[in-house]
């Protein structure tokens, strides 16, 4: 077998070498360091450096050698590599047998994934212990919703801490090789790894990824933009987020919960009629205590895919589910935590579970329940009082740490400023939009002072009118 995996990997000795001095000096850091580094000091892979890498790693493939691993698990029958597909942390090769059987090699893509074993031993799990396509039975009376609840109720796995792990292949709960923190520790985050056992560790755990992602140095970082991520970061402090969206631990005893990290219309298969026939994607499933257990975000209205207001399908979708509350308990638990009276809990749940989608998520959906004013106005005079300077001094080290990054990127001809012609007009785009609707909030601030003066002008006309 290791004869195989040396010739699906080719490599010359000194790659070995230079690769085996890296995890070197990595556990190094590991054992000595007490802590996370802090994200100034890191240097983000650019995107030339990650294609390159990525390029570099699947063109190393050996495809001799896949086809003689497909052989040797096929009965040792000849195949064909019909193509090959590659996706963000995987490359496929579909291979063809005789009699119309078809395989399919999936490999870890090394320089997209911080540890590829891991990522495997979290995969096989899921595989074997759970049913990941699943193919629910024809039916004609159901429609699309009541379709989805059944798939969203047989994910509700419950985990307790004593069955965090595996004896035969180790990890367990998934959660702990996430998305996120993938990237992070593909970028140089070295935090200790540990397996969420409570509600409050959990949040606890997904506010440092936060903090660590939204402070790392980033190109051309303006001070606008930096104040602007700083003060959504600030409103979400952890005791903040707890206090105002009601977070709390679980009474029935911090149970998790197997979630879907992107149950996406794309990742759910479909037939002509609508009728679901499995959901697929499971990579970086995450267990979740059950507050982070949350509808799909392009059902509620709040999926960044894209900036144009979402259709709010939340309603339609609850009607179903609380018609479906006496079927069984899970039927009406979900109901009951799906209700989300305090609707802020709902979009801040959302940026813990994936802190990329800060900014986005929260000015839009919670700055506007805090602040009255627009944000040009409030958010830079958040910086300025006296007892503020503790602000302003993290303001400045991350700013000082990305014109190091930047300059960093453009000494090693990193930068790219050949954008797509599509991407520099959906950027001004943007841009112009975000202008005029800072242009509107102003004048509907500036027309309700208007008629509220009216108002009280013409009441004190009917008042002198009366005295008359």
């Amino acid at each position: 077998m290791l004869e195989i995996i040396k010739r699906i990997f080719p490599a010359s000795w000194a790659l070995y070498v230079a690769r085996l001095l890296y995890v070197w000096k990595c556990r190094l850091t590991y054992v000595f360091c007490r802590g996370p580094l802090s994200p100034f000091n890191l240097r983000p892979l650019a995107e030339q450096q990650h294609k390159f890498m990525v390029d570099q790693f699947v063109e190393s493939i050996d495809t001799d050698a896949i086809r003689t691993l497909a052989s040797k698990y096929t009965g040792g029958l000849p195949c064909s590599i019909r193509c090959r597909q590659q996706g963000s942390f995987n490359v496929c090769f579909i291979l063809d047998f005789p009699g119309d059987i078809a395989r399919i090699v999936r490999l870890p893509i090394e320089p997209a994934v911080y540890n590829v074993w891991d990522k495997v031993c979290s995969e096989v799990y899921m595989c074997v212990t759970i049913q990941i396509f699943l193919f629910l039975e024809y039916t004609h009376t159901v429609g699309f919703w009541h379709r989805l609840i059944r798939p969203i109720l047989h994910r509700q796995e419950t985990f307790t801490p004593q069955s965090a792990t595996n004896h035969r292949l180790g990890l367990k709960v998934v959660g702990a090789i996430s998305m996120r923190r993938n990237e992070l520790q593909i970028d140089g985050y070295r935090a200790p790894r540990s397996i969420s056992t409570t509600t409050n560790e959990f949040f606890r755990e997904r506010y440092q990824l936060l903090q660590y992602m939204w402070k790392m140095p980033s190109q051309e970082l303006s001070r606008e933009e930096a104040e602007r991520d700083e003060f959504a970061l600030h409103a979400l402090s952890l005791e903040e987020t707890q206090n105002i969206s009601r977070l709390k631990t679980d009474p029935s005893g911090d149970s998790f919960y197997m979630a879907h990290p992107d149950l996406r219309v794309d990742n759910i298969i479909v037939d002509d009629e609508l009728r679901i026939r499995g959901i697929i994607d499971w990579e970086f499933s995450v267990t979740v205590p059950r507050y982070a257990f949350l509808p799909p975000s392009w059902l509620t209205g709040h999926d960044t895919g894209s900036i144009i207001s979402r259709v709010d399908l939340s309603s339609e979708f609850m009607s179903v589910l609380s018609s479906k509350k006496h079927k069984s308990h899970s039927h009406s638990q979900l109901a009951q935590d799906w209700s989300f009276q305090d609707d802020l809990r709902l979009p801040m749940t959302y940026i813990l579970l994936d802190p990329s989608d800060l900014v986005f998520i929260f000015y839009r959906y919670i700055y506007p329940r805090l602040y009255k004013k627009p944000r040009n106005e409030i958010v830079p005079l958040f910086f300025q009082p006296p007892d503020s300077k503790d602000l302003r001094a993290g303001l400045e080290r991350r700013l000082n740490a990305s014109k190091r990054y930047t300059q960093y990127l453009k000494d090693h001809n990193l930068i790219d400023d050949n954008e797509e012609p599509e991407l520099q007009q959906i950027h001004q785009w943007t841009v112009e939009t975000q202008k005029k609707l800072e242009q509107l909030n102003k004048w509907s601030d500036e027309s309700k002072g208007k008629l509220a003066r009216l108002d009280r002008e013409r009441a004190m006309q009917c008042e002198q009118g009366e005295q008359m």
